[in-house]
């Protein structure tokens, strides 16, 4: 049998608060009994989820038959659940609930039981009132049990006289709904979150989700609920860490995968051969000189080779040593090397050539084209100030964005 865990806390408000919404109502139109029926008022009458009338004869409450020294009922929630909180609505006859209605007299003294058999001695008693009178007995009636089981069970009793002022000769029950807010088992808080890998599969806390004694193995945290530490421990409570350089197996320690940058059997030796990274599977050959990269990281520690920069040596620098332009009829031509761009735009076409080098910044006389006299940047790139203001040149050079741009000195500069 399900062990029942042991009651931490009881208490009782007149009104669900806002935070315990998110639970389930874990009783509505599950099979319910009551020790004995003035009929029609059947047991199950109290978990319909119906109770806009609370009048003895509205249709929508359980009743038992009069003159019982004892009144017992229960609803049987289908399987052990994790409860937070019974909330029971009695019966009004929709007059105001205060110490002059009839009905207070019959609710005082009962006590609520939740249990994973149908006999109330075996579970674990939630509630009895001792302190309520006519006058404070409140209805609803909201009482805080944080426990696990099957049955919730209400009983009233009026076997041992005299009574407390006010209450009933009688023992009776008058249920309009008895509502059983909760969440399956494993599971916690208010929107009934899965319990972790706790140690021994026991339940973990229904409130906060900790595991009372540890973890399985390979789990870790509080509430048990983070895989394997990213495998770099293994154990009970993933307490032990993996060898060096190992990912292990959380159950026996072998390694499944060695950290980023290490490999072999053991996980000892360095990538190497220009390679690195998880399983050595990322190549670094542009390094200078062709020596290894970091064996983690990829990153050359002695630059890279002619026209590759980037700390990994990947990325290609286009060298654009010369670029000449002309105007012919607004057109103008941009040649660098074998590639030619145009683009059309409203110029001076009083300048019609003129020459920059993009990494100098300044004006070279091309070898290859007739001869130009060298003029300073801002001289030579006033080719181009009467481009719309709006004007820029984007175009793939080699792999690499080409583009003309405006400066605040109204310079069209060339950005490569």
């Amino acid at each position: 049998m399900y062990a029942v865990v042991l009651l931490v806390c009881c208490s009782w408000v007149v009104l669900l608060c806002p935070s315990v919404q998110a639970y389930e109502n874990l009783a509505l139109n599950k099979t319910a009994w009551q020790s004995s029926t003035r009929w029609p008022y059947t047991a199950d009458r109290a978990v319909d989820g119906l109770y806009t009338d609370l009048r003895e004869w509205g249709g929508q409450c359980a009743e038992s038959v009069g003159r019982q020294t004892t009144a017992e009922w229960r609803v049987d929630l289908g399987e052990v659940r994790n409860i937070h909180h019974v909330l029971i609505q009695y019966m009004t006859g929709n007059d105001v609930w205060d110490e002059n209605n009839v009905y207070t007299g019959w609710f005082l003294g009962f006590s609520v039981y939740i249990s994973n058999t149908t006999n109330k001695e075996d579970g674990v008693l939630c509630f009895r009132d001792t302190n309520y009178t006519r006058a404070t007995i409140p209805n609803p009636v909201n009482i805080t049990c944080p426990c696990h089981g099957r049955y919730v069970i209400y009983y009233n009793n009026r076997t041992h006289p005299p009574y407390p002022e006010g209450f009933s000769d009688y023992a009776s029950i008058l249920l309009c709904e008895v509502e059983v807010y909760g969440c399956d088992v494993y599971t916690y808080g208010v929107d009934c979150k899965k319990c972790g890998n706790c140690s021994g599969g026991v339940q973990c806390d229904h409130v906060t989700g900790t595991c009372p004694h540890g973890c399985e193995p390979g789990m870790r945290g509080d509430k048990c609920d983070l895989e394997q530490n990213f495998l770099a421990c293994y154990g009970e409570n993933c307490s032990l860490l993996c060898p060096e350089n190992c990912n292990c197996d959380v159950i026996d320690n072998t390694c499944v995968e060695c950290v980023s940058g290490y490999k072999g059997h053991l996980c000892y030796e360095e990538c190497d051969g220009n390679t690195y990274g998880l399983e050595c599977n990322q190549s670094c050959s542009k390094c200078s000189g062709g020596v290894q990269c970091d064996h983690v990281t990829g990153s050359c520690q002695n630059g890279c080779v002619a026209g590759l920069y980037g700390d990994r040596c990947d990325k290609e620098h286009v060298t654009i040593r010369r670029m000449a332009w002309t105007v012919e009829n607004h057109v103008v031509t941009v040649a660098t090397g074998n590639h030619v761009i145009t683009w059309t735009e409203v110029v001076n076409s009083d300048v019609t050539m003129g020459c920059l080098d993009l990494n100098v910044l300044q004006c070279v006389q091309p070898v290859d084209m007739a001869p130009i006299a060298p003029k300073p940047v801002v001289q030579t790139a006033k080719i181009a100030t009467d481009l719309m203001a709006s004007a820029s040149l984007a175009a793939i050079l080699d792999g690499r964005k080409l583009t003309v741009k405006r400066d605040v000195r109204n310079v069209i500069m060339f950005v490569a």
